[in-house]
């Protein structure tokens, strides 16, 4: 998925985008999914399966104004791994709180204090890997 985001530096403004059930509100505490959030000027790797939720900063990364960012999301039974930009190096990897619904791609945004916010996606892809 490649994503765009401004105003993603005000502070209580706050991104989520990646795999999550199609039924949940958006920003629930301790959702099932594996995703990116972006808060506080921030980029985190998420997994939440219901219960608890496991959160870990990707302190490598560097957001920019109206620049795309390019990530991915590798789930299985065991973790998930999460790339931003390089699709080969994981920025990291999550093994806890692992979700275990049907999950689909979702995108949200929250602003607060009235400031314009806009995220804009670009080639997003769905992909289920099997074992033969």
């Amino acid at each position: 998925m490649a994503i765009n985001l401004n105003a993603f530096n005000v502070t209580g403004t706050v991104f989520e985008f990646g795999l999550m059930p199609s039924a949940t509100a958006p920003f629930t505490a301790n959702q099932d999914g594996a995703y990116f959030r972006v808060k506080d000027n921030k980029l985190y790797a998420v997994c939440g399966d219901g219960v608890g939720e496991t959160e870990a900063e990707l302190t490598a990364i560097t957001l920019t104004q109206d620049k795309y960012i390019h990530v991915r999301i590798e789930l299985s039974a065991t973790s998930a791994k999460f790339y931003v930009d390089d699709m080969v190096t994981q920025e990291e990897t999550i093994t806890t709180n692992l979700p275990d619904n049907d999950l689909t791609i979702k995108v949200h945004a929250k602003s607060v204090a009235n400031v314009d916010t806009i995220l804009k996606t670009d080639g997003v892809s769905l992909t289920i890997l099997r074992k033969r």
